[in-house]
């Protein structure tokens, strides 16, 4: 068995997501009133190609970007550096997590589960409790 995450977001999938999949108004006015009512930094976990993260990042938020699948990355990169943006992007699996920074606020779009094994599940909930209240323990 397998033991790395998995994730089908590669190849045409990935295409999919970043070229057809377009934010709606209303979803980025939810996540951008969420970051700016629990505080920054704050990180889009399982970010993709960007679709949550560069319009906020665009909007003078500071968040930064986790996601484990390479393609999607490359997308979000490429969508990046067309805007002219620039944001810290991390590659751990969310279980996986440890990153330089600590976040007000922590957020998922749709990806929640993704890796399909529970016990992931619970560590990555854990690890992002853990970076996001790294400050706050230390103060």
């Amino acid at each position: 068995m397998n033991e790395q995450p998995q994730t089908w977001h590669y190849g045409l999938v990935a295409r999919w997501w970043a070229e057809f999949n377009t934010l709606d108004p209303d979803e980025l006015a939810f996540y951008r009133r969420f970051v700016e009512e629990n505080g920054q930094p704050a990180l889009d976990l399982a970010c993709g190609a960007g679709r949550i993260l560069l319009p906020l990042v665009s909007a003078g938020l500071d968040i930064d970007g986790c996601d484990i699948s390479p393609d999607m990355r490359a997308y979000r990169r490429k969508g990046a550096a067309r805007q002219g943006l620039t944001a810290r992007l991390y590659e751990p699996a969310m279980h996986e997590l440890d990153l330089p920074r600590s976040y007000r606020t922590i957020y998922i779009c749709d990806s929640f589960g993704i890796g399909g094994r529970r016990d992931r599940d619970a560590a990555a909930c854990g690890a992002a409790t853990t970076i996001s209240f790294q400050e706050e323990r230390s103060s």
